[in-house]
């Protein structure tokens, strides 16, 4: 589900050898949530070299490097990073669209107010990609940095126009039922 992080979420406070800085106020919970989207035969773009190391040894393989753009990724984390491209957000998830392999998704953490869940969701459906299920109202439980006034999200986004086949039955007037194999646009 896309919505704010909460206090009551799990953390993630270690990769590896590398401990999360205190000061790094939300990245224990988003570090959580990019684990959870880790598998073993994906293929990974990561755009935080702490978390790509650590990813490397629960994904197929895990690349840091943007100038791959000719690869195609299972899964692109992006750790706090697409709000400090406010400015050329289309651009930005263009390029890790054309990243992403028909059936990927890209995992987003970012703060708010910088960028609004809600601009950030905008952008993405102008780019041909849209938010799996998404609430963003705010509670007392969400995590809240009060020294820069900012709250943390998470996004997860597929391809709007990913083919899905489903079957529909239709009767004829002699009773005889056929099913036709049809594919819809989502």
């Amino acid at each position: 589900m896309n919505r704010y992080f909460l206090y009551s979420d799990r953390k993630l406070n270690k990769l590896n050898d590398f401990v999360v800085p205190e000061s790094w106020w939300s990245r224990p919970y988003e570090y959580c949530f990019a684990n959870e989207h880790l598998c073993k035969d994906n293929t990974v773009y990561c755009n935080d070299v702490h978390f790509a190391n650590y990813a490397s040894n629960k994904a197929k393989s895990v690349c840091c490097d943007e100038d791959t753009v000719n690869k195609q990724f299972d899964k692109i984390i992006l750790i706090n990073y697409v709000d400090k491209h406010i400015f050329d957000l289309p651009q930005t998830l263009l390029r890790y669209k054309k990243m992403l392999k028909n059936d990927g998704k890209i995992i987003i953490t970012a703060e708010s107010p910088t960028l609004l869940p809600e601009k950030l969701v905008q952008h993405a459906m102008s780019t041909n990609l849209r938010a799996i299920g998404s609430d963003y109202s705010k509670s007392k439980d969400c995590i809240y940095n009060d020294k820069y006034d900012l709250y943390c999200y998470r996004l997860v986004l597929e391809l709007a126009n990913k083919k899905i086949g489903y079957e529909t039955k239709i009767e004829k007037p002699e009773k005889i039922k056929t099913i036709k194999k049809r594919a819809r646009w989502e």
